[in-house]
């Protein structure tokens, strides 16, 4: 039969598999980011993460308990911790992240509609007139031209 554990003792051990969860949480969360959301590639996260939460809160365990024994709480505090993460905290960043999203994107959006949208389209409007002027100016010239087909007799030429 295991030891005792004193209040403090458990305290602190408890505390330390809170940390390691919410640790546990953050990297899943970084690399799920960089996973994107490839089916194969976020099952081979998930699978990793539990073997590599596995053996840190065995690792922990075997170093923070006195009795090298899992303790209840310590699971409880490890899946506290990493609850905590998904549940308060993920929300709140999510929420931080639309914030910024939104504050950069109303500046862009109102000034691609008020200001690059109306140079778009003057220079559209000019890049046409251009051309239009172009090919006005090249059917007049071909219309002052004359006929090659006809040959003119009375020119001042001296043959």
């Amino acid at each position: 039969m295991p030891a005792i554990t004193p209040m403090c003792f458990a305290l602190a051990d408890s505390m330390y598999t809170l940390g390691l969860g919410l640790l546990l949480a953050i990297a899943y969360t970084i690399l799920r980011i960089m996973c994107r959301n490839s089916k194969l590639a976020v099952f081979v996260l998930d699978v990793a993460i539990s073997v590599i939460g596995a053996l840190l809160y065995m690792s922990v365990i075997t170093q923070r308990s006195y009795s090298g024994i899992v303790r209840w709480y310590t699971i409880c505090a490890l899946l506290c911790g990493y609850s905590m993460w998904h549940i308060l905290i993920m929300p709140i960043l999510y929420a931080l992240a639309d914030f910024i999203n939104r504050l950069i994107n109303v500046p862009v959006t109102y000034a691609e509609k008020y200001i690059i949208e109306p140079i778009l389209h003057l220079v559209h409007t000019h890049k046409e007139k251009i051309k239009a002027k172009r090919k006005s100016a090249a059917t007049k010239s071909a219309k002052q031209l004359q006929n090659t087909a006809k040959v003119l007799y009375n020119s001042n030429h001296n043959v």
